[in-house]
């Protein structure tokens, strides 16, 4: 589906009027590895809603 381009050259090509360069270049931020930073640092409570749940 791709045919050899980049991410940001299919975006560009199908949304050139809506497309954003400042959003292409947002670096990603995973979740995970938020609540990770957040859990060592203390910031999470133990126990309540902030868990980290496996997911399949």
């Amino acid at each position: 589906g791709m045919n050899g381009r980049t991410p940001f050259e299919v975006l560009k090509s199908k949304w050139d009027c809506l497309f954003n360069l400042n959003v292409a270049c947002f670096p990603v931020v995973l979740l995970e590895d938020v609540f990770v930073v957040a859990n060592r640092l203390g910031v999470l409570e133990k126990g309540g809603e902030n868990v980290l749940t496996p997911y399949l």
